[in-house]
């Protein structure tokens, strides 16, 4: 895997996301590894559609992932963004400012529910618009109401206090609360029940400008809100 430097994310010319995000010919394997893990996979995402990506566990979702994140570098192919190749051109920062990545398991620290929704913003800079819209849109008013302290509630160490599911939440929350273009769900709502889940993906559907959306998920039902679904093992050669 290439190492990276600090001129790797320094930004040289800005990107932009007007048109597509395109992954060609990508083959990846980890170091000390034989096999690849992706093996010429091709997939083009059109800006604001919805992606649906399905596969097996250990089937190369999370690398996938991580490609079009530009974590990992691939050993053959490319991933552009309107003809822009991120790694040629060390547009790394910049592409990593457009992305909100809300994984399976949603780091928390010991503090607020409104903290962690922030983590990362400015608190003194807060927009209590996008906050309170981030928290109904996620679901978070739901069980936030219930709560003595509302969104000051401290959630224990990684969220302890919290649910599975209601952690999910925040992370959702923390990631709207981003406005960013485009929206990253890695198994982000498995903890959910079916009807908490759909309210969430709907929601996000109808927000002004929404973003492009990668959503990864096994369960089926999902899938229908998506323009394209993806099964890897379609996409992957094997």
């Amino acid at each position: 895997t290439e190492k990276y430097t600090s001129e790797t994310f320094v930004k040289k010319e800005k990107i932009e996301f007007l048109k597509k995000i395109e992954i060609k010919n990508v083959f990846y394997k980890y170091p000390n590894k034989k096999d690849f893990v992706l093996k010429n996979v091709n997939l083009e995402i059109i800006k604001n559609n919805i992606i649906g990506i399905r596969g097996q566990t250990g089937g190369g979702k999370s690398t996938l992932l991580k490609i079009i994140l530009g974590l990992l570098k691939p050993n053959k192919g490319f991933l552009k963004v309107d003809e822009v190749d991120i790694h040629s051109r060390n547009q790394l920062g910049d592409w990593f400012d457009k992305i909100a990545y809300v994984p399976q398991e949603i780091y928390l620290i010991n503090d607020t529910i409104k903290r962690n929704i922030l983590l990362g913003s400015n608190e003194d800079e807060i927009d209590i618009e996008t906050f309170k819209l981030a928290i109904n849109l996620s679901n978070c008013d739901q069980f936030i109401k219930n709560l003595e302290d509302k969104e000051n509630t401290l959630v224990g160490e990684n969220g302890l206090k919290l649910s599975g599911g209601q952690k999910q939440r925040v992370g959702i929350a923390r990631a709207i609360y981003l406005k960013r273009q485009i929206l990253i769900l890695d198994e982000a709502t498995n903890s959910l029940d079916e009807n908490t889940e759909k309210k969430i993906l709907n929601n996000i559907l109808n927000i002004k400008n929404k973003p492009t959306i990668i959503f990864v998920s096994h369960k089926s039902s999902n899938f229908n809100i998506c323009d394209k679904v993806l099964d890897l093992k379609d996409i992957n050669s094997q």
